[in-house]
């Protein structure tokens, strides 16, 4: 099983905390072109003397030498194409990102599937510690749950860009907490155990709120 998470950031960073400890016969590659910056340390799994390294090269090569058995892999560029998953052909996309420029190309990638196809999209409340993770899936083709821009359709209409990440520029105005990002990384995190381990399909959407200390 090919996993591709696109974005190491604060949910992204947590979450490989929790998968690439459990991952077995799967292989995971990490994709994320941002540079590890002191206002990351805050909330996401990176220390003083990663700032100014690729954060996805950081990751992957702190857990490769953990657990040197495991297929873990690292590009350290931006999803700008949908070529670029095309290369890789996962099996499961793990979406992790704060703009919605990515998430088109993710959806783009999921619509022209022709074979079987998890896509869970991980997003965070601006301001509130709630959120949610949209599970898409395909089977032989076909769309059983339909992806997170086809569940919240007024997200196409969107312009943003890689470079003006809004959650970046949310967190220096609104510190955003950390509780928010465990509860959205343990979110996804259980649904891929649930998937893999035990055959449950997850919920189309998936809501947590972390002051009410609430999932589901």
């Amino acid at each position: 099983m090919k996993i591709l998470q696109v974005g190491g950031g604060a949910t992204g960073s947590i979450l490989l905390s929790f998968l690439i400890p459990y991952m077995k016969e799967h292989s995971l590659i990490l994709m994320d072109g941002d540079i590890v910056e002191e206002k990351n340390l805050s909330n996401q799994k990176y220390t003083m003397k990663d700032v100014g390294k690729n954060k996805a090269e950081v990751i992957i090569s702190r857990y490769k030498r953990f657990y040197k058995e495991k297929e873990l892999f690292f590009l350290p560029d931006y999803l700008k194409d949908i070529d670029q998953i095309r290369k890789i052909n996962p099996d499961i996309i793990i979406g992790c990102v704060d703009n919605v420029y990515t998430r088109k190309i993710l959806h783009e990638y999921f619509m022209e599937e022709t074979g079987n196809l998890v896509y869970a999209d991980a997003g965070n409340g601006d301001q509130e510690r709630n959120g949610q993770v949209v599970t898409g899936i395909k089977v032989n083709g076909k769309i059983t749950k339909s992806p997170v821009l086809d569940v919240y359709p007024e997200m196409k209409a969107v312009e943003d860009q890689i470079s003006v990440p809004s959650c970046e520029r949310v967190v220096a105005e609104h510190p955003q907490h950390i509780t928010t990002n465990v509860f959205s990384a343990t979110t996804v995190f259980g649904i891929l155990v649930n998937m893999l381990d035990f055959g449950i399909m997850p919920p189309h959407i998936a809501l947590f709120d972390a002051e009410k200390i609430k999932m589901g």
